[in-house]
């Protein structure tokens, strides 16, 4: 890789980086070190090489994990690695995908909240969500 002629040294991580806050963890192939940069770099196993929703988000999910764990570390992009050929692709972590990363954090940790203090029940057998939501008979007849 040029990047490792540049100065930039690969090391893998033993431990999943953790954001207790969050209930997020993850864990990077690889992380390119330089000074303060720390690049995360993760292999997409199967399919073509374009890049799905998932995959942008991943890479904004490790450069949280990487600036908040580790002390003074910049993530300004994560590395794509293409695992049938030795193709690469770099996907930045910009402020929009910081933002965007926030707000999906922020729907389901609020989502997380509001099923902890969701009751459950027992009915026939099978377990039912009970805070505002109707008997299964009102709501087949509720038309």
């Amino acid at each position: 890789m040029e990047s490792l002629k540049a100065g930039f040294r690969l090391c893998k991580p033993k431990d999943a980086y953790k954001d207790k806050d969050l209930m997020l963890a993850g864990l990077p192939w690889g992380i390119l070190q330089y000074q303060s940069l720390r690049i995360p770099v993760f292999f997409k196993r199967e399919g073509k090489e374009e890049l799905q929703p998932q995959h942008f988000v991943r890479v904004s999910a490790y450069c949280h994990l990487i600036e908040t764990q580790e002390n003074g570390a910049q993530a300004p992009y994560g590395v794509v690695l293409f695992a049938d050929n030795y193709n690469v692709q770099i996907v930045p972590n910009h402020e929009y995908a910081k933002d965007t990363f926030r707000q999906g954090c922020a729907c389901v940790t609020n989502w997380r909240r509001r099923l902890s203090k969701t009751q459950m029940t027992s009915q026939n057998g099978r377990r039912r969500a009970v805070q505002g939501m109707p008997p299964r008979r009102a709501r087949n007849h509720a038309h």
